[in-house]
């Protein structure tokens, strides 16, 4: 599911769709089930990437997360890395 993610991200961002609710909703959730995924790291590294998922993460982690359930609802598992211990 992530990689499927991470390419449905690839394609929508080489399209310029963008926004939080596209490129950057697909892009967040590859990072959310699998950040360590090196493709998906290569890709972060690219320019103006990095910036689109954090976009993408303050939108949907804001407001007490009320939207974080549209980020996880095709992932089996998400983590986040931040609150690992």
């Amino acid at each position: 599911m992530t990689n499927q993610s991470l390419t449905e991200a690839k394609k929508l961002i080489a399209e310029g769709k963008t926004d939080k609710d596209t490129g950057g909703l697909y892009l967040y959730r590859a990072l959310r089930g699998l950040p360590k995924n090196g493709a998906l790291i290569k890709f972060l590294s690219e320019e103006g990437n990095r910036q689109l998922v954090q976009k993408a993460e303050n939108y949907y982690i804001g407001e007490q997360q009320r939207n974080m359930p549209k980020v996880d609802e095709e992932l089996f598992f998400a983590i986040d890395e931040r609150t690992i211990m």
